[in-house]
């Protein structure tokens, strides 16, 4: 009975926090793109993984510098797609995190497709889905912002796509690559 209140009170309180986040950042508009799902097959077995395309947009009338990870454990986002929740890159860790600048002048925008994790992904169906994604960023000053979801960061602001978006599958065959073509690059060199 207790194992149940506390799983109980565990989901009741993600999807409180998802519902209750806001789009309470007014200097960046998020689209996403689409959500795609690459599958690898090679001769020793299949590779999938998973990307989000999206662009960030300065609406604000100030130049902005806004800063991304290239570790994805510090990318930790909310996707919902139709009823289901996820927590992006929730858990992992890199040896080296290297955070790319984006100068932003009034208008300007840039493109992002980046690799996240998280659990029951294979339950993504393709098609035209209803999206929810949500990134959490710290304002250093007020003309810098950096995306940070770690659970220790506190004064998170949020942007939020929350509109009509496609998951794709894209399916790369590399078993049929000849071994020739490997050992003429490699006398090449």
């Amino acid at each position: 009975m207790q194992n149940n209140l506390i799983l109980f009170l565990l989901v009741f309180s993600f999807t409180n926090a998802f519902t209750q986040v806001s789009n309470n950042n007014a200097k960046f508009e998020l689209h996403l793109d689409s959500i795609e799902r690459k599958v690898i097959l090679n001769k020793w077995g299949t590779d999938s993984s998973y990307y989000l395309h999206y662009s960030v947009t300065n609406i604000s009338e100030d130049t902005l510098i806004y800063l991304t990870n290239s570790c994805f454990y510090y990318n930790h986002y909310s996707l919902k797609v139709g009823t289901q929740l996820f927590d992006l890159n929730q858990s992992g860790g890199c040896y080296c995190n290297v955070t790319t600048l984006h100068l932003l002048p009034s208008g300007v925008s840039f493109k992002k497709s980046e690799l996240f994790t998280s659990n029951s992904l294979n339950s993504l169906a393709t098609g035209e889905w209803n999206v929810c994604l949500s990134i959490p960023l710290v304002r250093d000053t007020e003309k810098i912002y950096r995306v940070d979801g770690r659970t220790f960061v506190k004064n998170e602001e949020y942007i939020i796509f929350d509109e009509q978006t496609k998951i794709i599958e894209t399916y790369i065959d590399n078993r049929r690559l000849k071994r020739n073509v490997q050992k003429a690059y490699l006398k090449k060199r």
